[in-house]
């Protein structure tokens, strides 16, 4: 059964942050599931043999307190997103503001 059309009106832009001040990295990203994409951050950290599991950011993490040593804010519900494309250029201008105070990581 193909999927349904992702509803983006329930687009979150979020950070996840050091709990450490000393630690300015961090990743900003989108989700319209805060839970799903929790999930699946914690699946790629833990699992040894995915792409990601080597990134810069899991890395701290495990160095860090791993997930007892993170924050996941929400930085804004952006009520007003039609599609993927609108979320992404969100992400975008949220890394320019913040890249002053934070080194922005990819996951």
């Amino acid at each position: 059964m193909p999927k349904g059309k992702q509803d983006y009106s329930n687009t979150l832009i979020i950070a996840i942050q050091f709990k450490n001040a000393n630690i300015n990295e961090c990743i900003i990203d989108y989700t319209t599931g805060l839970i799903n994409k929790i999930q699946l951050l914690k699946k790629q950290y833990n699992n040894s043999k995915h792409k990601n599991y080597n990134c810069e950011f899991f890395e701290l993490m495990r160095i860090n307190e791993g997930w007892e040593g993170v924050d996941v804010l929400i930085l804004e519900e952006f009520k007003e997103c039609e599609n993927k494309s609108q979320a992404l250029m969100r992400v975008r201008e949220w890394k320019l503001k913040m890249k002053d105070t934070n080194k922005i990581l990819l996951i």
